[in-house]
């Protein structure tokens, strides 16, 4: 799905272009995606796991710009991709059809002004749009940061998994399951 380019405002005035993921940005997304996964450890892939090609990015892309329940938003600040969230559904069978899944990346540098709960709010609207009865993510535990954006915006948490992810310092991270019910 794609949406209609638009212009976020946030409360220190910077402003964003908000716009659907093009096969087209597939080079800087891929840039993006090692840059991401090496600052924080609460993405699943490590810097080194980054092993998706130039094909393969381009081709994930082209499906959300065609896929009538996907869909990729970026946000861009002085014309460079800074955030990527997405939409899509858990399963198409059609028992669990009426529920998505958000996903969220943001460079560190955009952190704590505001552009998480805005790229959120987009994935919230996206998701009812796509008429999807609820949205669902997966965070981990000591992300205490997206855990209270998530909760700002109305998830619930609705379930635990002990120790699903390993740390580099070989430590544990609980995974969190929540949910928006968004009608």
């Amino acid at each position: 799905m794609k949406i209609q380019p638009s212009e976020i405002t946030l409360k220190n005035g910077e402003k964003y272009l908000v716009r659907s993921a093009l096969k087209s940005d597939a080079v800087e997304l891929l840039k993006l995606l090692y840059q991401w996964s090496s600052e924080t450890e609460y993405l699943l892939r490590t810097p080194v796991e980054c092993t998706v090609t130039l094909q393969d990015e381009e081709e994930l892309l082209e499906m959300y710009e065609m896929h009538p329940l996907r869909a990729m938003i970026l946000a861009e600040k002085d014309g460079e991709i800074v955030a990527s969230t997405n939409v899509y559904p858990r399963t198409e069978l059609s028992k669990g059809v009426h529920r998505a899944v958000f996903g969220i990346a943001i460079n560190q540098s955009e952190w704590g002004k505001g552009l998480g709960i805005e790229m959120t709010k987009l994935a919230i609207d996206t998701a009812r749009t796509l008429g999807f009865r609820q949205l669902e993510l997966e965070v981990f535990s000591e992300n205490v940061r997206a855990r209270k954006l998530y909760e700002k915006a109305g998830f619930i948490e609705y379930g635990r998994l002990k120790d699903a992810a390993k740390k580099s310092d070989g430590t544990f991270m609980d995974e969190i399951s929540m949910v928006k019910v968004l009608f």
